[in-house]
């Protein structure tokens, strides 16, 4: 509504034109703050859920790069017995 003392379509009002903008600038600030209150919020969610999951998948393949570390070594130590020793 037009606040200015003449009377006049708000939208060819020059008072009332920035008036309207204003208060449209302000509907879509909360609007934008309601989104990321949202957005953060489901974020928060889908940390407690996925940050587990991601653990478990690191330690598994954390687990299957050290067993395939500690084959290669227990090999390599067997290969130094046999030169080392292999003859008696």
């Amino acid at each position: 509504m037009c606040v200015c003392v003449c009377v006049c379509e708000p939208r060819t009002c020059r008072s009332c034109r920035g008036l309207l903008q204003r208060s449209v600038h302000v509907v879509w600030s909360l609007q934008a703050y309601d989104e990321a209150r949202k957005r953060l919020q489901k974020d928060a969610e889908d940390r407690q859920f996925v940050v587990p999951e991601l653990r478990k998948q690191s330690r598994r393949d954390y687990l299957r790069k050290r067993h395939t570390e500690k084959l290669q070594d227990l090999e390599m130590e067997i290969d130094d017995e046999l030169y080392y020793f292999g003859g008696e």
